[in-house]
């Protein structure tokens, strides 16, 4: 049993919801019993989450937190997992917004610092379960945007520009799959400005990444985004403005064709696919470890497996802006 990290307080609530052998298989020091513990959990959860319980609903989100630190891929996975099923228990539990970003907000933070981890898998599993956040009605895109356009930390912003391509790349869909009505561009540019120091970062890929991102936003506000590019050099601004016109000659190859609404996942062929969910993990956590290059568009999809809980669909209705959708593709 390992405790040294974790205070009495802590263990004595935890064993409180979870039950004293399983909370000692939770913070044992063999990753086998964490996940075996996290698997348990996973099926206590209508038991736990019960009558609208807030008290060992935040002791359970607070537990999670310690297992999204592990560093055993699987064990992270796993727990993922779990966590997915607690926000599908908050959402059929009429938990309110309010409480449950209340309750999930550190692990949001974590997450995000997930993004820049140098396994893959890691990242994969980080931006699957934002992005789930994302479309969930108790949390939604407004607030896990905010969350990532929050100043990165010194310690963050290491010289090979991971941490920044990462965080750059995951704006970059969420601006694409919920626009500007959930995500404010002004943020978003600034954002971008700060953090390649005005678009100037001695990493070529962080620049191009960075011009990615304002080429959507060009195909979002129109010539407006040259407000934000004021003080680029007279060669990077060519730059920028062949690859808006480049993205106007996709537009007009591709988007301006397609009237039908689309589904929200339809946008995210690199983590999730159609007729998927977030229980792809799952599969993820019984795969060997592989490190693949991310490239741009050229991730392998993630497979995932249906979920199958009865009476819940979101194929019916976007999550988040509550728009028709087209499909129903989505289904737990």
């Amino acid at each position: 049993l390992d405790t040294s990290n974790e205070s009495p307080e802590f263990i004595k609530k935890s064993e409180s919801v979870l039950g004293e052998y399983r909370m000692r298989c939770f913070v044992s020091r063999n990753w086998v019993l964490r996940e075996a513990a996290l698997t348990k959990i996973s099926m206590m959860l209508p038991d736990i989450l019960h009558d609208h319980d807030l008290d060992a609903a935040s002791i359970l989100c607070a537990a999670l937190e310690h297992a999204v630190y592990d560093r055993i891929v699987q064990v992270f996975l796993t727990s993922l997992i779990v966590l997915d099923e607690i926000v599908l228990a908050f959402e059929n539990g009429n938990f309110s917004r309010k409480e449950v970003i209340q309750m999930l907000e550190r692990l949001v933070t974590l997450l995000i610092s997930k993004l820049a981890d140098n396994k893959q898998k890691v990242v994969d599993g980080a931006e699957t379960a934002l992005l789930s956040f994302a479309f969930s009605p108790c949390i939604g895109s407004t607030y896990v945007g905010s969350q990532a356009l929050k100043p990165m930390r010194s310690q963050e912003t290491k010289p090979t520009g991971r941490a920044i391509r990462s965080r750059l790349m995951f704006v970059h869909k969420l601006l694409d799959e919920f626009g500007e009505k959930h995500i404010s561009v002004e943020q978003v540019m600034s954002f971008v400005k700060d953090v390649t120091d005005n678009f100037s970062h001695k990493d070529a890929n962080v620049r191009d990444t960075a011009k990615e991102l304002t080429t959507l936003i060009y195909q979002i506000i129109g010539e407006d985004v040259f407000l934000f590019l004021d003080s680029l050099p007279a060669r990077q601004l060519r730059e920028y403005k062949a690859s808006f016109a480049n993205s106007r000659t996709n537009l007009s190859g591709s988007r301006s064709t397609d009237l039908t609404p689309r589904s929200p996942l339809n946008s995210l062929p690199r983590v999730i696919d159609d007729d998927t969910s977030f229980n792809g993990l799952r599969e993820l956590v019984d795969k060997p470890q592989q490190s693949r290059g991310r490239g741009r568009g050229r991730g392998k999809v993630l497979p995932v497996v249906q979920r199958e809980s009865p009476g819940y669909n979101r194929g019916e209705r976007s999550r988040d802006s509550g728009s028709e959708r087209t499909d129903s593709t989505y289904s737990r």
